[in-house]
């Protein structure tokens, strides 16, 4: 009996996720509950561990809000005194990138007093993973990142420009975002300031469709700055600046930050208050 008991509790599950009613699911499971698909693909938003009733919720939220599903069905089941396996067929289609998978995945439910303790899936991992990414990889966007940081210190400012898609914006730069011919001119400025400039890279973080990068400024004011007179001073200053893509590898929008004050102080331009 408790095999057959098991399996309903899971089928009221399955029932309950059909429904999109995830306060019913969370009521099956234990406060401590561990709940994820086993996988490395860690970019795509459901893969990954929900531990716990304020968590669990967040892996059905991020289905909801990326895959529709066109199909969800338990095929089979196999039940012990504390473990129910099912497979099921499923096909969906991930909403970022119009893609359809479908296949078999193989749940796993572990059960403690009528209460689901431990949830993991198989089966899904590259599929989904293709689908979510387009077919790329995290790998694309640091290649993104230090094309950028060549056509930079290679002073390419026609391979600059064509890196960004004709609409896209550039914050930080000045009071309002840059467009990709703005963001040409301002750093032209700093190529005729800095003729040696270069912009070595320290870090990069990316996701599918987004890259991080944190880097340096070096180079000498030769020729005048926003007013400021040539210095021959040798300057660095931190910053980092994030790249957001289209499927096509062209920058969308684009986030720059940098210590333009610790810049202005090794200029001379200004003076730091002593402490």
């Amino acid at each position: 009996m408790t095999t057959e008991k098991n399996i309903q509790l899971v089928k009221s599950i399955y029932a309950a996720f059909q429904k999109n009613d995830v306060p019913a699911i969370v009521e099956f499971i234990t406060d401590d509950c561990q709940w994820g698909i086993r996988t490395s693909a860690s970019e795509v938003p459901w893969h990954r561990s929900f531990n716990g009733k304020q968590q669990v919720p967040n892996f059905f939220k991020a289905l909801a809000e990326e895959v529709t599903y066109t199909k969800f069905e338990p095929q089979s089941f196999l039940a012990s005194d504390d473990h129910v396996c099912c497979v099921v067929a499923y096909e969906m289609t991930v909403k970022r990138t119009g893609k359809v998978v479908k296949g078999n995945e193989t749940h796993h439910f572990f059960v403690k007093n009528n209460r689901i303790t431990q949830f993991v899936s198989d089966g899904s991992d590259s599929n989904v993973q293709n689908a979510w990414t387009n077919g790329g990889t995290m790998f694309d966007n640091q290649v993104l990142a230090r094309n950028y940081f060549e056509c930079m210190d290679a002073r390419d400012l026609d391979g600059l420009t064509k890196m960004f898609a004709p609409t896209a914006k550039i914050h930080g730069l000045g009071p309002t975002p840059l467009d990709p011919k703005g963001l040409r001119e301002t750093m032209s400025l700093f190529f005729r300031a800095f003729p040696d400039s270069r912009m070595p890279i320290d870090g990069v973080v990316a996701n599918p469709n987004e890259v991080c990068i944190r880097h340096r400024f070096e180079g000498t004011h030769k020729e005048s700055f926003m007013g400021i007179a040539p210095t021959n001073k040798r300057i660095s200053m931190n910053g980092t600046i994030t790249l957001q893509s289209d499927r096509e590898g062209h920058v969308t929008e684009a986030w720059v930050h940098a210590d333009m004050l610790g810049m202005f102080v090794q200029l001379g331009a200004l003076t730091m208050p002593r402490g």
